[in-house]
C-alpha cells in the first residue's frame, strides 16, 4: 500500500488524478509523472507491507510547516472551493482481492491571517 501527501497548485475545484500524480496509476511502485512535476509538491511518500494474516494496523505519524497560501471562493465547503493549493491525502494498493481497509484521522491546522 502506498500513502501520499501532496499540495496541488492547480487545484481548479477538483481533486488530482491518480493518472496526473502517478506515471501508472495501478502500479503500486510507479513513478511521479514527470508531466505533473512543476503542479504538486510530495511531502511524504511511503510505501506499507500489509499482510493479511492476523491483525495489521500501520501507524503513519506525519508533521510538516508549511507556508503557502490555499484560496477558498465559495461557502460549500467541498473542494469546489478550492481555488490554489489543495493538500491531498492519498492512498492506493495493488491488490484487488484483499483491498486494505483504512481508517485514518487527519488535523490539519490554517492559520487565517
Amino acid at each position: 500500500m502506498r500513502t501520499i501527501i501532496l499540495k496541488d497548485s492547480q487545484a481548479n475545484g477538483g481533486v488530482i488524478s491518480a493518472a496526473n500524480v502517478f506515471s501508472a496509476p495501478t502500479n503500486v511502485i510507479s513513478l511521479l509523472n514527470p508531466d505533473s512535476q512543476y503542479r504538486i509538491v510530495v511531502y511524504h511518500l511511503e510505501c506499507l507491507s500489509v499482510s493479511i494474516s492476523g491483525t495489521q494496523e500501520q501507524v503513519l505519524r506525519f508533521d510538516e510547516e508549511t507556508n503557502f497560501v490555499t484560496r477558498f471562493n465559495g461557502n460549500a465547503g467541498t473542494i469546489a472551493d478550492v481555488v490554489t493549493n489543495s493538500v491531498i491525502i492519498g492512498f492506493t494498493s495493488d491488490e484487488s482481492t484483499n483491498t486494505p481497509t483504512i481508517d485514518y484521522y487527519a488535523r490539519i491546522c490554517f492559520i487565517d491571517d
